[in-house]
C-alpha cells in the first residue's frame, strides 16, 4: 500500500470506518440491503431453529 494518491490505510478497521456511511462496505462483509422474503422467514424461525438445535447432539448434526 501507499502509492501516489493512495489512502495508505494501515489496517482493516480504518477501511471499515471509511465505509460506515457508504453504500457498499466490502471491508467487513456486512450486507446493506433488505432481506428477501425467504431470509425474513428464516429469521422469524430462529427461536425454533435454536430450540431444536439444543436438543440434538453436535456429532449427529454434523453427519
Amino acid at each position: 500500500m501507499g502509492g501516489a494518491g493512495s489512502l495508505a490505510l494501515t489496517n482493516l478497521t480504518k477501511y471499515e470506518m471509511l465505509a460506515l456511511d457508504g453504500e457498499l462496505n466490502v471491508s467487513d462483509g456486512d450486507p446493506r440491503r433488505s432481506l428477501s422474503s425467504t431470509q425474513h422467514r428464516i429469521l422469524q424461525r430462529m427461536p425454533e431453529i435454536f430450540a431444536r438445535a439444543v436438543e440434538e447432539q453436535f456429532v449427529d448434526m454434523e453427519r
